[in-house]
């Protein structure tokens, strides 16, 4: 898919629960008296995307970075965590747009999916979803209907089948794949480590429980300090429900598999030594690095690999296409500015758009 940034991957992921790519089609007509169905952008002579349908979008991102963050053990937050600014909600519209302009050429290309690959796709997409889920108030909820689902949904399989035809030439070679493997193990970032560590737990915008949490991880640092058993310790104390049975351990971890804060820890402390405490997202954490290993180029990192470079080179393709559609494309957009944000910045302030969408995916 045609995707630049992780708003746009939010949106995505969001909407392809329900199999409906954030589009807008050329049958809805816009106000230009201003209210819902006003244009925020055109796109040639037929194509707007209205101001419903984009706020709709901003909205599904911000539900998805909420309900990331919460499963990532951040209770607490409010909508002001996870409200996009508005160079971001600039980007997404721009996305929007690339995406749109994505289904236009499609279209002209002659792509078709057939009715009952779109049905399939919608229940694979409905199955996806919690079970219990009122998939009828789901919809509700989100200002999308059946007939809307299935006509977003014929874009995207639409879409889909038109990049793989313009990039099935596309491919990697083995010299190409290894250049960049030791490319990467040159910055260290193919290192692998086995890892240890102990979390407690701190919300976010809570304060006394930060103090509180800061106080325990404290204590275990100066037991493990005076030399008690790590695994031990992270058996009895630890709030990691994923490594706590294990004694907080963690095999085979690689760079930027772990949150930012985790990472750069483990990736400068010494084997053997326990870190001083340090706080992320999660909470409070030390951590000891048992192993420490350059990295190899196997089987398994080959294959995932070799698929994200094939993605990599495929997206580019496809960009250079929209590119050229568009430079032949008048395009409008009509976003306002809006007031200077006063509200507390999510925790994800001050990171490009394009660096989250790791978190994505």
């Amino acid at each position: 898919m045609f995707i630049r940034n992780a708003a746009a991957a939010w949106v995505l992921v969001f909407m392809t629960l329900t199999g409906a790519a954030i589009a807008v089609a050329a049958e809805e007509e816009a106000d230009a008296n201003g209210g819902a169905q006003a244009p925020v952008a055109k796109i040639g002579d037929k194509e707007v995307i209205t101001r419903e349908d984009f706020d709709r979008a901003i909205a599904l991102f911000e539900q998805g970075r909420m309900a990331m963050m919460r499963q990532q053990g951040q209770p607490g937050l409010n909508a002001n965590d996870v409200r996009l600014k508005h160079d971001d909600k600039l980007k997404l519209l721009d996305t929007l747009v690339d995406n749109r302009i994505a289904v236009m050429l499609a279209r002209e290309a002659g792509a078709k999916v057939s009715d009952d690959a779109v049905k399939a796709e919608v229940e694979k997409k409905k199955t996806s979803l919690p079970s219990g889920t009122d998939y009828e108030k789901f919809l509700e909820d989100r200002g999308l209907t059946e007939e809307k689902i299935f006509e977003r949904t014929k874009d995207m399989l639409e879409m889909r089948a038109f990049e793989e035809e313009k990039t099935k030439h596309v491919s990697v070679t083995d010299e190409e794949l290894k250049a960049q493997f030791e490319k990467l193990k040159e910055r260290g970032i193919m290192d692998d480590f086995d890892v240890q560590h102990v979390l407690i737990k701190a919300p976010r915008g809570n304060q006394a429980a930060v103090d509180e949490a800061k106080k325990k991880i404290d204590a275990v640092y100066e037991r493990l300090k005076k030399g008690e058993d790590f695994t031990a310790v992270a058996k009895e104390v630890s709030e990691d429900e994923g490594s706590k049975a294990n004694g907080g351990e963690y095999k085979g971890v690689r760079r930027g598999q772990m949150v930012p804060e985790f990472d750069q820890r483990m990736a400068k402390a010494t084997v053997g030594e326990v870190s001083e405490p340090f706080t992320s997202q999660y909470g409070w954490h030390v951590l000891k690095v048992n192993r420490h290993g350059a990295g190899e180029l196997t089987p398994e990192i080959s294959e995932r690999m070799k698929e994200q470079m094939l993605m990599a080179k495929r997206k580019l393709e496809m960009r250079k296409l929209i590119q050229e559609k568009r430079s032949t494309l008048d395009i409008t957009i009509s976003l306002p500015a809006e007031a200077p944000d006063n509200a507390p910045a999510a925790p994800d302030a001050g990171k490009p758009l394009e660096s989250l969408i790791d978190a994505a995916s």
